[in-house]
C-alpha cells in the first residue's frame, strides 16, 4: 500500500496477511519462552550457589581424641600404725601436705592422764615449735620464690644483673639463716619430743615419717597395691571397689590411724580398647582432662591382655589431691592431640581420586591437592595448604 506524503514523496508499507503473520508470532513466543527458562535456570543456580557454598578461611586448630575411663590411683604410701592402745588427738587435719617429723596426733591411753602444769607446759612449747618450724618454711619458700624470679629478671634483662646482684646475695644470706634457724628449731623440737616421751608414759607422739599428704582413711590395700609390686597388678585391681575406712576416736596397739602419701610418685593404670588407641608405646605422650585443665603423662607400661584390650600405666608428674585418698577414679583420657591446619570436613572434596580442596579465585576456584592428617565429626586437621588460606565449603 502507497501513501503520499507531499512534493512527491511516497511511503510504502507493507501488509503481511496470512500464515506468514501467524508463523512469526510463535516464533516470538518461543524465544521468549527460552528466554524465560534461561532465566529461571540462572537464577536457580545462583540461588543454590548462595545456599549450599560457604566461604571459609583456613585457621589453625587443635584436635583431641579421647574418652572416659576407669583409672587405678598408685602411689607411694606409708602406713601410720598406734604405737600403744588409747585415744587419738588430731592435731594435723586429714588432706594436710606435712614435712618429716611434723607432729600428726597424740594418743592418750585409757589411765589416768598427768594434767599437771609441766605435762600442759610441755605440750604447749611442742606445740609451739611446731608452729614456728611451719612459719620458718613458709618465709623459706617465699625467699626461693624472690630469687627465682630476680634470676628470670637477670635473664631478660643482663644489663640490669649489677643493681640485682646486691639484691641476691642478700636473699641467699637471709635463705642460709633461715634454714639454719630451722635446723636448730626441727633439733629442738625432737629432743622435747624426747623428753615427752619420757616424762608423760601414758601419752604416745605420732610424727610423719615421711612429708606427703596425711590422710585417716584407709583401705587396706596400701601395702598391697605399691609402686614396688606394678607388675602384679591385674585387670580386677583397676574394676575392684575399694571402701574407705577410718579407725575411730579409739584404737588398738599396731592398729592402721592413716597413711601418708608421697606427692613425688603416682601411677595412673587405666583398661583401654587398643583398637581406639592403639598399642602405645612407653614414653609415648597423652593427656588427662582435669579441672585444672590439661595434665600430660606419659606412658610407662602397656601390658595387652586381650584382642581388643590392654591395661595402660601412666606416669603423673604433676600430682595433685583431686581424687584421694581414693583409690579408683574416672579420668578423661586423651590418648591423641594434634595441631595445625583445620578446615571443616565439607570443604574437602575428592576429584579424580586425589583429595583437594577448593581455592577461593576470583569468581572461581583452583583446586590444591591436600593430606589429611586427622578428623574429628566436624573439622579435618590437613597437610598441603597454608594458614589464612580462603577457601570453598559445602
Amino acid at each position: 500500500m502507497n501513501i503520499i506524503l507531499g512534493r512527491g514523496y511516497v511511503k510504502t508499507y507493507y501488509i503481511i496477511k496470512g500464515p506468514k503473520r501467524v508463523r512469526i508470532r510463535e516464533f516470538i513466543k518461543k524465544a521468549a519462552a527460552v528466554l524465560l527458562v534461561i532465566l529461571i535456570i540462572e537464577a536457580g543456580i545462583f540461588l543454590l550457589r548462595s545456599i549450599n557454598v560457604n566461604i571459609v578461611v583456613a585457621k589453625w586448630g587443635f584436635m583431641e581424641k579421647g574418652y572416659w575411663a576407669e583409672a587405678l590411683i598408685i602411689q607411694r604410701e606409708t602406713v601410720l600404725r598406734a604405737p600403744l592402745a588409747g585415744n587419738l588427738e588430731i592435731q594435723a587435719e586429714s588432706g594436710a601436705r606435712v614435712p618429716r617429723d611434723e607432729l600428726l596426733l597424740y594418743i592418750n591411753t585409757d589411765q589416768p592422764i598427768d594434767t599437771s602444769e609441766l605435762n600442759i607446759k610441755t605440750k604447749m612449747e611442742l606445740e609451739s615449735l611446731v608452729r614456728e618450724e611451719k612459719a620458718f618454711r613458709a618465709d623459706l619458700e617465699r625467699i626461693e620464690f624472690e630469687i627465682k624470679e630476680i634470676r628470670a629478671l637477670m635473664k631478660k634483662s643482663p644489663k640490669k644483673s649489677k643493681d640485682i646482684n646486691p639484691v641476691i646475695t642478700a636473699l641467699r644470706k637471709e635463705k642460709t639463716r633461715v634454714t639454719k634457724t630451722i635446723q636448730t628449731t626441727h633439733r629442738q623440737f625432737l629432743e622435747l619430743r624426747r623428753k615427752v616421751q619420757e616424762q608423760l608414759g601414758q601419752q604416745a607422739l605420732v610424727m610423719s615419717p615421711e612429708p606427703g599428704y596425711v590422710y585417716y582413711q584407709t583401705d587396706g590395700w596400701e601395702e598391697k597395691l605399691s609402686l614396688d609390686n606394678l607388675q602384679n597388678i591385674q585387670e580386677q585391681d583397676i574394676r575392684r571397689n575399694y571402701s574407705l575406712k577410718s579407725s575411730g576416736k579409739k584404737v588398738n596397739t599396731g592398729e592402721v590411724i592413716g597413711k601418708i602419701i608421697s606427692p613425688f610418685e603416682q601411677i595412673i593404670m587405666v583398661l583401654v580398647d587398643i583398637n581406639i588407641t592403639g598399642l602405645p608405646e612407653p614414653g609415648e605422650v597423652w593427656w588427662l582432662k582435669t579441672s585444672h585443665g590439661l595434665q600430660r603423662v606419659n606412658v610407662k607400661k602397656a601390658t595387652q591382655i586381650s584382642d581388643y584390650k590392654a591395661m595402660v600405666a601412666l606416669v603423673n608428674p604433676s600430682f595433685r589431691q583431686d581424687h584421694l585418698p581414693n583409690r579408683r577414679a574416672k579420668v578423661y583420657l586423651i590418648y591423641r592431640r594434634i595441631s595445625g591446619v583445620s578446615v571443616p570436613r565439607r570443604a574437602i572434596f575428592n576429584h579424580k581420586g586425589v583429595t583437594s580442596v577448593k581455592i577461593l579465585k576470583g569468581d572461581g576456584f583452583d583446586l590444591k591437592k591436600i593430606r589429611v592428617i586427622d578428623v574429628d565429626d566436624n573439622n579435618a586437621i590437613i597437610d598441603g595448604l597454608e594458614f589464612g588460606t580462603t577457601i570453598i565449603s559445602r
